[in-house]
């Protein structure tokens, strides 16, 4: 290699460590928006057991929270309809009250079909 090939090489690799892979990129930009709305899932835990009864805690966990709709997760079906009928209302107004930044979340229960590998 001459000189004019090695000063070329050199360049190229300084480059390199100028730039961000993709997966770095993605890696910053989920944790800005973890960062958004970590605080939130703190205060809808919060909110949540603040007014919800045993029966709900023990039936009930968390899912996840996306587009503004909190995942409440029922370990049974048959009681996903009595949760959901008993518990949106009043959980959407206490999560209204209970949230900075003005959000809305809206609530939906969903059956947690995973809760039955455990019990399997």
């Amino acid at each position: 290699m001459d000189s004019r090939q090695l000063q070329w090489v050199n360049r190229n690799r300084s480059r390199g460590s100028r730039t961000q892979g993709v997966g770095d990129i993605v890696g910053q930009l989920v944790s800005k928006l973890e960062d958004s709305w970590h605080g939130d899932r703190d205060a809808l835990r919060e909110a949540v057991s603040s007014i919800t009864d045993e029966n709900f805690a023990r039936h009930c966990k968390l899912g996840w929270i996306d587009q503004r709709v909190v995942t409440i997760l029922v370990d049974e079906p048959t009681l996903v309809f009595e949760m959901q009928r008993k518990w949106q209302q009043p959980l959407e107004k206490k999560l209204k009250l209970a949230l900075k930044r003005g959000r809305n979340y809206r609530i939906r229960f969903d059956f947690d079909s995973h809760d039955l590998q455990k019990r399997g």
